[in-house]
C-alpha cells in the first residue's frame, strides 16, 4: 500500500497541472454555476485546491493525518463554491476562506485537535449582530450592551469587545481611503449578503489588513493598532493620548501615525486589493 507522503506527492502533482484563474474566469464560471452549470462547479473547485493545501498547511500540529485535513478542507470549498456570488466583489478565495476553516474547525473539535482561529469568538459575535438586529425591529431603538449580554448570557464586557474590534477595521478602511470598488463597508452594507457572508467578509477583512500590519515596525504598527482601538478598547481620540500611550510627545505621535499610515497605504497600492489573497 501506498504510504500517506507518496499519496500527498501524487495528489499534489496532480492539482498543480490546473492552472489558477484570473477574476474574470473566476466570475464567468461563478455565473454558470448559478445557472446550474455542473461542469463550471468542477472546474471552480479543481482550480482552488491549491488554496485548500495552503490553509491546511498551517494546522499539521494538529495530530491528524494531512490527508484528513485537506479532504474536510475541500469540503468547506465545495460549500463556497456553491454559496459564492461574484456580485459582491470579493475574489473566490477571500470568500472561500473562512467556510474552509469552518469545516476544518468542526473537524478538529470533533477529533481533539488544535485550531488556532477562535471559532466560539466568530460565533458569538454572528449572535450579538443577529440580537441586536432582532432587539432593534422589536423595540424600535438600539439595544444596549447589558441587554444583549443578559439574553445571550455573557458578560458585557465581551459584548464591548467583540463589537468595538469591527468597527476599528472599517475606521481603519475609511482613513486608508482605498478606492478599489471592493471597500468592506460597502460590502457590509449591501442587502444581497447574509448576516453570515457579511460576518465571514468582516472577518477576512480583518486578517488580512492584520497580515499588512505585520509588515510595519514595531512602533508604527501599535500607533495604529491604539489608535484605532483595534484590540477592543476605546479609540484613542486625540495625538496627546496616544503620545502618552507610546512615551513620546504629541507632536511625536502625529509624526510617527502619519508615517504608518501612509506606508500603509503603500503596502495595499503594491499588494493588490484590499481582498487579493
Amino acid at each position: 500500500m501506498e504510504s500517506e507522503q507518496d499519496v500527498l506527492k501524487t495528489y499534489l502533482l496532480e492539482i498543480r497541472q490546473t492552472p489558477l484563474l484570473t477574476a474574470a474566469e473566476e466570475r464567468g464560471l461563478a455565473l454558470r454555476i448559478r445557472e446550474g452549470d455542473e461542469v463550471a462547479y468542477q472546474d471552480l473547485i479543481r482550480a482552488n485546491l491549491r488554496f485548500v493545501v495552503n490553509i491546511v498547511k498551517r494546522y499539521r500540529r494538529s495530530g491528524i493525518s494531512l490527508m484528513d485535513l485537506i479532504d474536510e478542507g475541500n469540503v468547506g470549498l465545495c460549500r463556497a463554491a456553491r454559496k459564492y456570488n461574484p456580485d459582491l466583489g470579493l475574489r473566490f478565495t477571500s470568500y472561500a476562506i473562512w467556510w474552509i476553516r469552518n469545516s476544518l474547525a468542526i473537524y478538529l473539535a470533533k477529533h481533539g485537535g488544535v485550531f488556532a482561529i477562535p471559532v466560539k469568538k466568530v460565533s458569538l459575535l454572528y449572535q450579538i449582530e443577529k440580537l441586536h438586529t432582532n432587539l432593534y425591529a422589536r423595540h424600535q431603538r438600539s439595544p444596549s450592551p447589558d441587554e444583549l449580554a443578559r439574553e445571550l448570557e455573557i458578560s458585557v464586557q465581551e459584548v464591548n469587545d467583540l463589537s468595538a474590534a469591527n468597527k476599528s477595521y472599517i475606521s481603519l478602511e475609511n482613513f486608508l481611503n482605498v478606492e478599489d470598488g471592493s471597500r468592506v463597508s460597502s460590502l457590509l452594507s449591501s442587502s444581497a449578503l447574509s448576516p453570515v457572508e457579511k460576518h465571514f467578509s468582516l472577518l477576512a477583512f480583518r486578517e488580512h489588513v492584520e497580515r499588512k500590519l505585520v509588515k510595519l515596525k514595531d512602533r508604527e504598527r501599535r500607533a495604529i493598532w491604539i489608535y484605532f482601538g483595534m484590540d477592543g478598547s476605546e479609540p484613542t481620540q486625540t495625538f496627546s493620548e496616544l503620545g502618552k500611550d507610546l512615551g513620546v510627545s504629541r507632536e511625536g505621535a502625529r509624526l510617527l501615525f502619519h508615517r504608518a499610515i501612509s506606508k500603509l497605504k503603500k503596502i495595499f497600492r503594491e499588494e493588490g486589493s484590499l481582498w487579493e489573497m
